[in-house]
């Protein structure tokens, strides 16, 4: 395995500065005290797609893949994306981890969607990562898709998904806690999670139920039904330090990094 280790490693681009990028698979890779931010917009040159600009992004065929301990802050799209098709020579994602990273103003925090065939995502784990303020940083105010400015995103879903998302955090998305394009996302199991949204904050858009609602929202979803939710004031302001002093210490086990100083959007 390709161990990269970089501490305080930064992405400075300002989003004038948006480059082509370019989907690759991840094989044996761990990704570790890194620090990740200011990723912006360009063109994905494969599909011609203006939304490029993701953190960590693990393309389909990628296998053996560990990123933890890292910072993402303030990156045009999501911090983490396992994604691709339907070209592809095994059609999975296999033994992909995500944990103990913490994840603030980024426009999505995490991020699946899988198309054409095979065995899909298998033994893929989101574990201890502490996500905060998705969808209020820099890009919410350029992108097009504001409604994608939430936690957990979900696009297309062809393949077959052997997916946990246990004991994290997600705190105060813009717009929802999740979004998904399709009704249902089978083997995407959500359990153990904080999720906290502001007074009257939706658990998923395109959904009626508040996080007030979050008993009818998890019985009807039938996931996250052991997670906890937290209902935090409306009129809150935005502070990275205090959000993340207020939630560490909950998920039992977890230890995300710090941030580095106090954030406000850009």
């Amino acid at each position: 395995m390709t161990e990269h280790t970089y501490p305080d490693r930064r992405e400075t681009r300002e989003p004038s500065e948006a480059t082509p990028s370019r989907d690759a698979e991840a094989d044996r890779i761990r990704t570790s005290t890194a620090r990740c931010s200011r990723l912006d917009g360009g063109t994905a040159d494969a599909h011609v797609l203006p939304l490029a600009g993701n953190g960590f992004e693990a393309w389909i065929d990628s296998a053996d893949v560990v990123v933890e301990r890292n910072i993402f802050h303030d990156i045009y799209d999501t911090a983490f994306t396992a994604q691709g098709g339907p070209q592809s020579t095994t059609g999975s994602w296999s033994n992909i981890s995500l944990r103990n990273n913490l994840i603030y103003l980024c426009n999505q925090s995490i991020e699946f969607w899988s198309a054409g065939a095979g065995p899909g995502f298998v033994n893929c784990l989101v574990e201890c990562n502490t996500c905060l303020y998705s969808g209020y940083g820099w890009s919410s105010q350029v992108r097009p898709d504001l409604n994608t400015r939430v936690h957990l995103l979900t696009y297309g879903w062809d393949l077959p998904a052997d997916i946990t998302v246990r004991h994290n955090t997600f705190y105060d998305g813009k717009v929802a806690y999740r979004y998904s394009a399709t009704r249902t996302t089978p083997g995407l199991v959500c359990s153990a999670n904080l999720i906290c949204q502001r007074a009257g904050g939706l658990l998923r858009y395109g959904q009626p139920q508040t996080v007030e609602q979050w008993q009818a929202w998890t019985a009807a979803e039938q996931n996250d039904t052991d997670s906890t939710f937290w209902v935090l004031p409306q009129d809150a302001p935005i502070d990275v330090t205090a959000a993340w002093n207020q939630v560490v210490g909950e998920r039992s086990g977890c230890t995300p990094p710090a941030p580095p100083a106090p954030t406000s959007p850009k």
